[in-house]
């Protein structure tokens, strides 16, 4: 008889048989929407580059057809995967024969759809919803196999949610990082402005005024003040002054997430870690500036703290 553990259902998701085949539906679905999605938006990319078929260039003609074939290829997998029960032995294998390598593939597709698409020209060719979100799917997937902890699994939704929290931090932070650089000019239409706003509180004396003429600032005390730190030293570059901004645009919402979900007592489960990856991909969708998150910091550690220290909190 065959052990029914080196041959796990191919779904995802565990649960009753209903609930098994709507999550295959709709992890299908999704699948065919995104890589037909990538499909039109490649070929909205390789249309008008040429003259050799239609207005295809040669190069780019083969890399459509090339692509197109691949995304099939994608789809095909994932209903297999989807509807069939696959034997994982070799799957189980190659990933316990990889040893320490798994956590260094771990981290390069990690950093892959940050390095690709926030640091080289293919970030704009491939500035479509589709491709991009195809691209950050297969990177979650790979990584969901790579970071499995269940050595009879390829993947559960446990890995896989792991896998998208960490890989959607990563993003976070590496967006954040894309502005960290000593160019003398506004990286977009309102930096120059903020960086006035922050400078005023703490670094006038940098700038000549007219007589009388007192210098306004468009921004509230409170965000003033968070970003002005920096002009606190008397030879402040901008380098300097967007790595201060880079980073409280992430460490006080990862911070707040590790103060909400840290444990009580020792415990051997790390989930807790990824409750504060959600809170740093959470906060991250909206403006919830730095003063706000800081005062959610306040009031998190007089909650978790003692009565007194809690009061003056």
């Amino acid at each position: 008889m065959k052990d029914p553990k080196a041959f796990p259902s191919g779904g995802i998701f565990k649960g009753n048989a209903r609930a098994r085949v709507s999550s295959r539906i709709a992890g299908l679905a999704s699948a065919s929407v995104i890589l037909c999605g990538a499909v039109l938006e490649f070929y909205n990319i390789a249309w008008g580059t040429g003259s050799w078929n239609g207005e295809f260039s040669l190069k780019w003609g083969v890399a459509f057809i090339a692509f197109l074939i691949l995304c099939l290829a994608i789809l095909a997998a994932a209903g297999v995967a989807c509807w069939k029960q696959i034997p994982s032995a070799k799957a189980l294998g190659l990933r316990n024969r990889l040893g320490g390598l798994r956590w260094l593939a771990s981290a390069f597709v990690i950093v892959l759809p940050i390095y690709l698409l926030q640091y080289t020209p293919w970030g704009v060719v491939l500035r479509g919803p589709y491709l991009r979100l195809l691209l950050w799917g297969l990177c979650v997937a790979a990584l969901t196999y790579l970071i499995e902890q269940d050595v009879h699994s390829v993947w559960t939704g446990t890995g896989l949610l792991t896998a998208v929290l960490w890989s959607g931090s990563a993003l976070v932070v590496g967006a954040g990082l894309t502005e960290v650089t000593d160019y003398p000019f506004s990286l977009g239409w309102s930096e120059g402005n903020r960086l006035w706003d922050y400078s005023l509180l703490f670094g006038r004396r940098l700038y000549s005024f007219d007589p009388g003429v007192p210098p306004v600032a468009y921004l509230d005390t409170g965000r003033q003040l968070v970003g002005g730190l920096p002009f606190l030293l008397p030879g402040v570059t901008i380098l300097a002054a967007r790595i201060w901004l880079a980073l409280v645009a992430t460490l006080p919402y990862l911070l707040l997430g590790l103060l909400a979900f840290w444990p009580r007592r020792v415990t051997r489960s790390h989930t807790w870690i990824l409750g504060a990856l959600l809170v740093l991909v959470f906060l991250n969708q909206g403006p919830i500036h730095a003063p706000l998150v800081i005062s959610a910091i306040l009031v998190v550690l007089g909650t978790r703290a003692s009565i007194l220290w809690g009061a003056l909190l």
